[in-house]
């Protein structure tokens, strides 16, 4: 049967179909229990809701970003299943993408025994709301049948998680913070995307999204999650307070390679490693003001470049060549106030040279 003769869903079905041999690659080398036959059916179905004409039209018309979004499934090993509301995929900015809710990063936070459990609250000017620290838990009372206009202003919100040790550790987001990060987005700038149709899921994931940073163990499945989320869904950044020196973003240590998908763009290649013992997590505009400002150094040399950083900025740029978004590296490069001028031009300069390559590449095949 030719393509011609198939329905919008068959070719769905199809790619999704095409994606099974690097998912299954990527189940096994994050060691995640996903199976394929059922992630490929509950794909299937997200293309059979209310705006399934929609989606349908983008997944014929952008088809790489259907097997792309398949193999992220299996990068962060959190299901498509809707009755869990951990992950789905979405159609925007004319592809198909993987978009994970706040429950889907508790799950991998509690997945790789990050955390025990964690519930992230939105507080209002009406409700009565007391912080004791971060290591008590808060008091918060709220008519919790009360409208969001009758709760009154949005003032922003809090994350308790219960630690492995038993603990608890509480981390509280002002409003500011979260609209600083909302307006980072692209889509948002746009008058588009999650933060204009789902504010409130938006405001509960960004304050999931920080408070995991203060959780005591990272994992490859987080941060390739966190990438998802902020680079290629164009959600905003959260930084984080603690990782400058020197005019860099300082990266902090993780214990194996953050696996990176990557396109048909690189023929014969399955999949590219960001160098080990390094996270996908940056500063970033959003928390860069409470660590006051550090001086760019007055000549710029490569060679001084931090390791560590320098991974960083290859696989931010590695992650556009393998996803063509090019746009969103360079703006976030171009939003990283943790670096300096030159360090930004550096990083610029190197995007450019990638982009020229690809473009390059695609015109001789």
């Amino acid at each position: 049967m030719s393509n011609q003769a198939l329905s919008p869903i068959q070719v769905v079905t199809s790619l999704v179909r095409r994606s099974e041999e690097k998912f299954l690659q990527m189940v096994q080398s994050t060691n995640v229990g996903l199976n394929f036959s059922a992630e490929a059916l509950y794909a299937v179905q997200q293309f059979s809701g209310k705006n399934k004409d929609f989606a349908l039209k983008i997944a014929q018309s952008n088809p790489t970003s259907v097997i792309m979004a398949m193999i992220n499934v299996a990068a962060v090993g959190l299901t498509l299943n809707p009755a869990l509301a951990l992950a789905y995929l979405v159609p925007r900015d004319g592809r198909i993408m993987l978009d994970i809710s706040y429950r889907g990063l508790v799950k991998i936070a509690t997945d790789t025994g990050s955390i025990s459990w964690s519930k992230s609250e939105l507080v209002y000017s009406n409700d009565h709301f007391k912080f004791r620290g971060p290591a008590q838990l808060p008091v918060h009372e709220f008519d919790a049948f009360a409208s969001i206009e009758e709760r009154g202003k949005f003032r922003g919100g809090y994350n308790i998680a219960k630690l492995p040790s038993g603990d608890h550790l509480v981390t509280p987001v002002r409003a500011e913070k979260i609209f600083q990060i909302r307006d980072s987005s692209e889509a948002f700038k746009r008058d588009k995307g999650p933060w204009m149709n789902w504010a409130e899921e938006m405001y509960l994931k960004t304050i999931t999204k920080r408070a995991r940073k203060d959780w005591p163990l990272s994992s490859p499945r987080m941060d390739t999650a966190m990438e998802i989320l902020d680079i290629q869904n164009g959600e905003g950044f959260s930084g984080d307070p603690d990782a400058v020196i020197d005019g860099q973003a300082m990266l902090v240590q993780a214990a194996d390679p953050v696996v990176v998908p990557v396109s048909s763009q690189h023929p014969g290649q399955t999949q590219a490693f960001v160098a080990p013992h390094m996270d996908s997590h940056v500063v970033a505009d959003a928390e860069f003001e409470e660590m006051g400002h550090v001086e760019p150094q007055s000549q710029f040399d490569p060679t001084t470049i931090l390791p560590k950083v320098l991974q960083r900025i290859q696989s931010v740029i590695d992650r556009a060549y393998s996803t063509g978004c090019w746009q969103a590296a360079r703006d976030w490069f171009e939003e990283q106030s943790g670096f300096s001028r030159e360090l930004l031009q550096y990083s610029l300069d190197e995007l450019d040279k990638a982009q020229s390559e690809a473009a390059a590449l695609q015109q001789s095949a």
